[in-house]
């Protein structure tokens, strides 16, 4: 249901930023490749985390034991079925400031090949 509606508010930012002309624009999707959005974009960074990781999580968050594993296990192997779509995966397992590390490291790389 929140799909449909949510891509036209993606496009008009993305041309936003385009009008403005901004040097990136980050999409957070869960649904990025399913929503066809991902023909959109440069690049697909997938982020990743082992399952018991993403469970631990979950319930540190305030989430019911029986319903994070019920909602991990939904998921299935997102990583299996996700990456042939990435074009850079992410592991998050480390710690906030090791993944915050990383993802600025990789987006300066990216901005430096547009540069």
């Amino acid at each position: 249901i929140v799909h449909p509606a949510v891509r036209p508010r993606i496009l008009a930012a993305i041309d936003a930023a385009d009008r403005d002309g901004a040097r990136a624009v980050v999409i957070e999707a869960i649904k990025l490749i399913e929503s066809g959005l991902a023909e959109l974009c440069d690049e697909v960074w997938l982020v990743t985390c082992d399952p018991a990781t993403q469970l631990e999580r979950l319930i540190g968050r305030g989430t019911d034991a029986a319903d994070a594993a019920a909602r991990v296990a939904a998921q299935g192997d997102l990583t299996m079925r996700l990456t042939s779509s990435a074009t850079s995966i992410i592991d998050t397992a480390g710690s906030e400031a090791a993944t915050r590390a990383e993802v600025d490291r990789r987006l300066d790389l990216t901005l430096s090949r547009t540069a």
